[in-house]
Order: structure tokens, then sequence, then C-alpha cells
């Protein structure tokens, strides 16, 4: 085959090719981590010539408003914290982010995080930034405010006059005179909140509603008439013209909603408000020019949310952040949408669990359930599947791929095609609706740790035994059950049911139907128990609020976080081929036998509140948090001899065109006794090691895939050369080759 390019083109061709050959970046080869977060729940925005930013709650995201492309920012790529606050500009072009983890400075180039640890910030959790007339930064934390000139100097107040102290400072705003206003959040019901002003000297605190409730301030602006807008939790907009305030509210004006959540001004004196209300259920945006009030919500408008968070302008374009249909521009005659894709469609993950083909389904608290497939993202809720409870507890998948998933009020939904079953306490023998684990045993029977009884004698959970047509529960007055509370379940090699409760464990032989039960007087190390797994070796290795313990029958070893563990607080646990992983509330840590590591935000990790672990059967980890995303750790980055190395050993591989400016096709042709192994999968790999894409094959032993240059996240890759991998497990690489590709 001939290929003939340009002579530009050619040179960028040997220049890859000689990276390739000579240039391995090591730094790269610890980065083994990638996040997965739903970025459409905005908080905040700044404009930045053509560029949005938008603070969401699954990182930051750069829209690109000449060609409707995005850049998305999570913690492999620096950011200290994936529940962002607030975004602002400063008058330089440095990029700030408020976070949970600090604030923030982004030059295009260098993160710096200012946090508590290494500065005088009064708390980590930064709601809201701006810059006064003089330069310097101010931050609104929830523990007051500081003032930043950027160097090295900083001025913390917490005392913000009138009694408002340790408030959390929700919005700021500078006026001409650069004094400095605050809404006030307090910290207790009933304490003094309101507004305050700083004059450089002293604060001052005005109380625009004198009543408990009326203490509670989400946002403020100064129009550019001095006037100072003022947004309440529940009693509307207050403004303040130097000497009297003025309530709106949806009672007095054509205000949709008394929670304001934030304002942006136009030409100095019109105002854009963020106000929205649940009874009745109705909210948008408000514009009002003094004496006219014009509103815009889900009926009258393209915007697709009531709940808005964040309103930015740039000339006649309004841009709205929602708070789950990402951003809408209206401007003055049409409506669009920016929307991030290919993601989870919640970040607030309870549990996982994989089957046999590589797909991975997230439990999540309020939206259902995530489906990640071949890098492809989907969902089971209840507007577009058999089921029916958002609020997912536990998922399991058993052995021959058939999902289950147990639910906080509607009991236990299967899954297997497209066909759902649905158990609960009226059609089955379940006694409670809520489901808190599943697992199952070799024989096929179901067990499920459940709750939601109200049983004699306020028995309240109960576990439960499902043959596939009859139903047997085991609770605290038939057996000898240790605890009724908290049941987690899992089950050994030689079926063996274990049960995890508030109170300790009870091992179940049904066989001989005979209870044994564990405390702390036996040896375990505490007896609020979350969650029980069992290695190769049939040893059970138990997660609880006071660490791990390893139970081999007859001895128990403790761990915590004197001999290593990432914190005490352990909510999940689980085993791959050789390693213990352990979920905590402050990162997770894995054990391979001699020592524990562990990984945090500051490595990656998509945040230290892990709820959930599992491992794939591609032997990745996935870890899903309370609510900032899911991470995978990615143990299939190759050694710099791995990734040059091209194999054909048992698989006949052609790639054309090759090099490549917008798509390759993959053709594949695998022997009998690979695909005894398993369906191929491809794999692509960059230069350092790390998976940039993945895809199934058609079942059979030839086929063929395309790729389109875009990673994962839906994201085009950077020109270079790249390796292409043909697995049928995780440690059988069959084949490979090299593309490169050339922008």
């Amino acid at each position: 085959m001939k290929f003939i390019f340009e002579s530009n083109k050619f040179k960028q061709i040997l220049l890859i090719i000689c990276l390739t050959m000579f240039i391995y970046p090591q730094s790269a080869f610890s980065n083994c981590w990638q996040n997965y977060t739903n970025s459409n729940e905005i908080s905040g925005s700044t404009i930045e010539g053509n560029y949005l930013w938008l603070a969401t709650t699954g990182g930051v995201v750069r829209w690109n408003l000449t060609d409707s492309t995005y850049i998305k920012y999570t913690t492999v790529e620096g950011l200290a914290d994936h529940n962002v606050k607030d975004v602002f500009m400063d008058g330089v072009g440095n990029i700030w982010f408020g976070t949970t983890e600090g604030v923030q400075k982004y030059d295009g180039a260098i993160w710096t995080t200012y946090n508590t640890a290494n500065s005088p910030l009064p708390n980590n959790t930064v709601y809201a930034i701006a810059q006064d007339t003089l330069g310097i930064m101010w931050f609104g934390t929830a523990y007051g405010i500081a003032a930043f000139d950027g160097a090295s100097t900083w001025q913390v107040y917490t005392n913000l006059g009138g009694g408002a102290t340790n408030v959390a400072v929700r919005g700021i705003g500078i006026d001409s005179q650069n004094r400095i206003w605050t809404a006030n959040n307090p910290d207790n019901y009933g304490d003094p909140g309101g507004v305050s002003v700083f004059d450089g000297s002293t604060w001052t605190r005005h109380d625009p509603n004198a009543s408990s409730i009326g203490q509670y301030f989400l946002s403020l602006t100064v129009d550019g008439n001095d006037n100072v807008w003022a947004g309440s939790w529940t009693a509307g907009i207050y403004v303040y013209n130097g000497s009297t305030w003025q309530n709106y509210n949806s009672s007095n004006s054509l205000l949709m909603g008394n929670q304001i959540e934030c304002f942006e001004v136009e030409n100095d004196s019109v105002m854009w408000i963020a106000n929205h209300s649940s009874y009745p259920d109705t909210g948008g945006a408000s514009r009002f020019d003094g004496s006219t009030w014009t509103n815009y919500n889900r009926s009258n408008s393209g915007l697709e949310d009531k709940r808005i968070y964040s309103i930015s302008i740039d000339g006649v374009n309004k841009y709205f952040g929602t708070g789950v249909e990402g951003t809408s521009k209206y401007n003055n005659s049409t409506w669009s949408s920016f929307k991030t894709s290919n993601e989870p469609h919640c970040n607030w993950i309870t549990s996982i669990d994989g089957d046999n083909s590589g797909t991975v389904y997230f439990g999540t608290e309020y939206y259902g359930i995530a489906v990640y497939n071949s890098g492809v993202w989907s969902s089971y809720y209840s507007g577009n599947s058999g089921l029916y409870d958002n609020n997912v507890n536990c998922i399991y998948v058993d052995a021959g791929d058939t999902l289950w998933v147990g639910t906080q009020w509607s009991g236990v939904f299967k899954h297997y095609g497209s066909t759902w079953i649905h158990y609960d306490t009226l059609n089955s023998g379940l006694l409670g609706n809520i489901i808190l684990s599943i697992a199952k045993d070799s024989q096929g029977n179901l067990w499920l740790g459940t709750a939601g009884w109200d049983g004699p004698g306020g028995q309240d959970g109960a576990l439960a035994k499902f043959t596939g047509s009859i139903w047997t529960n085991y609770y605290l007055s038939n057996s000898n059950i240790i605890d009724d509370d908290g049941l987690n379940v899992t089950v050994d090699k030689g079926d063996t049911i274990w049960i995890g409760s508030e109170e300790g464990i009870s091992k179940y032989n049904q066989f001989t139907n005979s209870w044994t039960n564990y405390t702390t007087a036996n040896g375990l190390i505490h007896n609020y128990v979350r969650s029980i797994t069992i290695d190769s070796l049939n040893n059970k290795w138990i997660a609880t609020r006071g660490g791990v313990s390893k139970f081999n029958g007859s001895v128990w070893t403790n761990f915590n976080t004197s001999n290593g563990i990432a914190d005490n607080e352990v909510f999940d646990i689980t085993v791959d081929s050789s390693n213990i992983w352990i979920a905590t509330e402050n990162g997770v840590s894995f054990f391979n036998g001699s020592n524990w590591t562990t990984y945090r935000q500051t490595d990656s990790l998509a945040d230290n509140y892990v709820k959930a672990v599992c491992v794939d059967v591609f032997n990745d980890k996935w870890f899903g948090t309370r609510r900032c995303g899911i991470s995978i750790y990615n143990e299939n980055i190759l050694s710099v001899s791995e990734i040059v190395t091209d194999v054909k050993v048992n698989v006949s591989l052609l790639m054309y065109p090759n090099p490549f400016t917008e798509e390759i096709q993959i053709h594949f042709q695998v022997d009998d006794d690979c695909l005894r192994q398993g369906f191929p999968i491809i794999r692509i790999f960059d230069i350092s090691g790390r998976l940039v894409y993945s895809v199934k094959s058609i079942s059979g032993n030839s086929g063929f895939v395309s790729w389109d240059g875009r990673d994962e996240n839906n994201e085009f890759v950077n020109s270079g050369v790249y390796f292409i991998k043909v697995q049928v497990s995780p440690e059988n690489i069959i084949g490979s080759e090299r593309a490169i590709l050339i922008r």
C-alpha cells in the first residue's frame, strides 16, 4: 500500500514515530485513573472571551461558544474536588474555583490550591468568590470570609457584625466605594444571619427580615447604581438603596418563587433573577427592569428546568445554569442548550456490580441505575424501564448475568434481557420492602437483607431466602440471628450464609440449620458491620465502622488507621485476583497481603467519601462516591515494552487507513482456542500506557470495529501513536498493532 502526504504531514509522522521509539513520559505511568461524572448540575458560571466556564457537581466544564465543544476538568486533570460551588475570572484572566476542598486558581497551565492545611482559609467549603476594586480576592466560606492579595497576605473575618459569627457566606458583592457585602447563612436556626457590609475597618450587619427563617440568605449582588440585591431562602428579594430595604416576593410581585439562588445585572440596572419554589412547583428566570417583570419558565420558554443556579450574560446572550439539565442559552429570540453527554446520569452512587461481559451497573441514591458498557453510558430509571423506585440501595449480578436491584421503598427488581420482574410485600413472601443487600448461593437460592417490616415486638429486619418459588424469612423471634438492623449478606464457597448487622455477624449453615454469632468479644474489630467479602481461600473480610477484620475460621486479624487503612469508617470491601480493596469515608485502600496502600483525591480519586467498590471482569476497580461520581482504577496500564511490542500470535489483525485522520477500521480474526477464553475485546492505549478506548466485539471469532479518535469521555485525543490490543482476558493479549493519528 502506498501513501502520499504533504510534506508537513510527513514530518508529523516522522516526529511521532521518533517519539514512540525514544520518549516515554514516566509521570504518565502513575496515572491509572479515569473519572466519570455528570456535569449537567450547574452551580456557577463565568465567561472568558469565547469560553463559558461552568462550576458543576461533577467537576468543571469549559464550553467553546464558537463550536459548542467542551473540555471537562476533574481530579485527574488537577481539580481539587468535583463538587464545585462557584467559578470566577479575575482581572488578569485567572480562573478561580470554589470547591468543598478549598479554593483553586487556574492560569491555563498550573493549578494552585489554597485550603485550611496550607493557608489561613477558615473553611474548605468555598461558596462564593469576588474581586474588589483594589484587586483583592474575597472567598465566602462555610465559616466566614477570607481576603487574599494573590501573593502572601491573608485576612480572615469570622465575625461579620451584629452577632453574625461563623456564618456561611453564600454571596459576595462589591459596591463603587469598595465596600464588601455578604449574604449570610447562620450555622444554627434562629442565629443572626442577614446581610453584612465591610467598609475596610468595620463590619455592620443588616437585618432585612427579622424572623428566624428570614436570616438565611443565598445570594447577593450590587447593581450599577449601588443598589444591593440580596436573595433569601424563603422570603424573596430584598433591595437596599442606601437607606431602606424593599422586599419583592411572590405575593407582592410577579416573582415566581421565593427561593432566590442568584442574580445577574444587565446594563447596570436590569436584573435577572433565578428563583423557584416547591409549593407550588414553579420557578425559572425573572427579568425586572425596575417596573416590569418578565418570567421565563419551562412552559413558556426553552428553559428545561425550573431550578437555576447561575446566570451569565455576554451581550445579548444569557446563559442559565440549571439544576440537572445543563445550561440554557437565550439570545432574546431563540433558545438552545449546552449539555455534556455520554456520562453517568447521577453522581450519588450507592452500589456497584458487573456482569461477565464487562458491563458495570451503578445504583444511585435518587435516579435509578447508571450502566457502563464498552465506553457507552446509559441508564435505567422509572421513566424508561420496569424499575419504578429510583432509590437504589444495592446492585447484584448473579452468575447467569441476571441483574437484581434492591430498592429503598419498593422491594426487589429482577432484570434479564428486556424483562423486569418485581417482588414486594404485596406479591411475594418479603416481610419488608427495604432491600439492603442481595447474594446468591451455588444452588440458585437468593438471599436478601431486608428492613421495613414493623413486625411483632418492633422487629424491623429479616434475612429472606428465595428459591425461585418459595420464600423463607429469618428474624429475631424465629432464629438465632444476632440482630435485625442493617443486614448485609454474602455467601462463602461452601454455601454458608454470612450476615453482617449493627450488632455483629451471624453465620448460618443452611444444611444443618445452625447459627453462630461473632462480636468484638470473639475478635471482630467493631460490631457495626457494613459489608463482607470472601477471598479465594474462603477467608472472610469484614468492613466495619471501626476498621477491617479478616477471619480464617479460627483466627481474627484486624486493621485500622493505626496499621495502614485510609479511615476506620469502611463502607464496602471486595477482592480482586490478589488484593483486598476497601471504600472508606476518607479514600480507598488496598492490601497486597503485606501492606496497605491508600488513594485519595490528591491521587485523582473522584472524591474521598467512597460508598462502593467493585472489581470488574477485566480486573479494573470501580469506585462510587457519595456525591462526586465514579472513578475507575485501570491496572491495564501497560509497561513500555508491552506498549511498543507488536504481537500477532493468535489473531489476524488488519487496520486501514493507517495513518488516519478521522476514522480507522480494525479488522480481526481470532482462532478457536482463544475464543474459548471469551469474546475479543479491542483496547486502545496511548504512548503513556493509558487506556483510551475499549469496545467489545460482536460475538464470534471475526469482525471489525471502527475508532474515530475519541476517548471514552467522547473527547478527541491528540495526534500520536496509539496501540491497538486484542484481548480475550485481562492477562492475555493475543494481538497488537500500532496506529498513527494525524489531526
